[in-house]
Parts: structure tokens; sequence; C-alpha cells
């Protein structure tokens, strides 16, 4: 009975002391956010008394929230700190019983260390089921697409470069005359010679990084439009992965490995030159290589 009473009567003096600090000290609390107006937990926050004899130091919860009880009156300096965010100093008047919020926004120091990194792994547009009608959830951009072969095939083509035209928004022109250099406009712009819009055939880089016309001229007169497997296309200045000529966009023709028609043999005899056909192994899936290897 005696050890209980002594409890009581601690606990009592002890709500009494805690209530004369509460009416003679006060309370600094608030949050602190980043740029974006997002929780910044783990940040160190400092109380350093200005006018009164007070230091403390806590750091932010998950909610970016923190708080000081029992801080004598008068002036002080809270100070917020976290790495990679600038240092933020805040005054605050604590008066008696009294409750001061004080919040702060840290922005990204310019020498902080950021690490970015790409979840994105590579996909090739072609060895996807029906690239030409649905690339949903693959490619990276609405303006991002594949051309198979089979479209190719009901395309009339006049001059080689033709097979350009088949990415959307573009129009191939030529010199007058037979093999002159072509002019390409893409999106209603006139690229030149090509010299925006990077271009390769078979993985080999097509614009010329020095020529006396204009840097990254583009002449695709050597195109072979009959072996041409397909073409995967971008469109736009977001892939810094395709250099310096590609501020409009940047396409790849690729070759197939093997034709599909049979081969055609002529063998001599007694009756003159006949003909004989044997079909051809079937190439696989169209095969066009994103980024062009090396």
């Amino acid at each position: 009975m005696r050890l209980l009473w002594g409890l009581a009567v601690g606990m009592t003096l002890l709500a009494h002391t805690l209530a004369a600090q509460a009416q003679t000290t006060g309370t600094v609390t608030g949050r602190v956010l980043d740029e974006t107006r997002l929780p910044l937990p783990g940040a160190t926050v400092e109380l350093n008394g200005m006018t009164m004899d007070m230091e403390a130091e806590t750091v932010t919860s998950i909610d970016g929230t923190y708080r000081f009880d029992i801080v004598p009156p008068g002036l002080a300096e809270v100070t917020f700190k976290l790495i990679n965010f600038t240092t933020v100093r805040r005054e605050v008047t604590v008066t008696a019983g009294g409750l001061a919020t004080v919040d702060a926004v840290l922005g990204v120091s310019l020498t902080a260390d950021i690490t970015i990194t790409a979840p994105r792994t590579f996909r090739n547009l072609a060895e996807i089921e029906n690239p030409a009608e649905n690339l949903v959830g693959v490619a990276t951009a609405a303006s991002e697409g594949a051309i198979t072969a089979a479209q190719l095939s009901v395309r009339p083509i006049m001059r080689a470069a033709e097979v350009l035209e088949t990415v959307p928004g573009m129009i191939i022109s030529q010199h007058s005359g037979e093999g002159k250099a072509n002019q390409y406009y893409l999106r209603s712009f006139n690229l030149d010679h090509g010299s925006d819009f990077a271009t390769t055939v078979a993985g080999v880089p097509v614009n010329n990084p020095t020529h006396g016309h204009a840097q990254g001229y583009s002449d695709a007169n050597f195109l072979i439009p009959e072996l041409v497997s397909g073409v995967q296309f971008r469109k736009g200045p977001y892939y810094a992965e395709q250099g310096d000529f590609s501020a409009a966009g940047a396409a790849n023709i690729n070759y197939v490995n093997r034709l599909d028609r049979p081969v055609v043999s002529l063998s001599s005899g007694n009756h003159g030159w006949a003909a004989s056909s044997a079909p051809r192994p079937r190439r696989s899936a169209v095969g066009i290589c994103w980024p062009p290897s090396s």
C-alpha cells in the first residue's frame, strides 16, 4: 500500500511539474518539405537560443514533421539540414504556454550528387507481333514505329530513297536528273539533304560527318529497295543516343539475310539451256536492329 501510495504521489507531482513547465515554456513544431511539396524524412533540425540558454536537435519523421517541447521563452533560431539540400535557417519567438510553427522548404543544392537510373530495357520493335498495328506499352513515344517488309512490298518504289517515305509525315524529293541528291521533308520542315535526319542502312551510318555541301549530308541512292526487310523510325529530338544528326528524327533501314524467292539456276545439256528452281529457306522474323550495331 505504501508503495502504491508513493507512486501515486510521485505521478501527481510529475503532472504538476509538467503543467507548470507548460505554462512557463513553449513548443516549437513544423514540417520540412522539398520543392515538390513532398515530405523530407530524416532531415536534421537544430534549435539554438538567441536570447535564452537552449540548444536542442532532432530529426524529421516519415511525414516530415518535428517537435521541440519545453522551450524557454525568447528568440531562437531553427536550422534545417539534409544532405544534397540547401541549409535553411528561420528565426522564431517562443512565448510561455505558446505553440510556434516553423515550416521549411529545402531546395536541391547546386553541388548535389544526383543519380539517375533508367528502368526501361531495350526491345526490338520488329520482334513485336504486328508492329504496324499496335506498339502500345512498347514504343517509348507515339512518334516511334516500325515499317515491315509486308508493307513495303505493296508500295511502288520509283526511287531508292522512297523507302523512307514509309515514315509517317516524311517526303523525299530529288533534284532534276538521274542519281541527283535527295531532299528530305519531315513534318513540313525542310531538312535539306538529310543533315537533321540520322539514317543508317544495315547498321551503317549514311550521314557524312564532313561534306562540302553540308555536315550530315545523306545520300541514299545506293539503297536496294528489293532487299529492305523493314524500317524502324523515331521522330523528334527525344533520343540523344542517335547523335547530333537526329535533331528531327532517325531511321534505320535493314536488309534481309536470305531471300524468300526461289533460286533459279541455268544448266546446259543436249537440248540447250534449261532452268531449274529450288526454294531457299525462308528467313525468320523481320530483322531490324535498333540502335544500329557497331
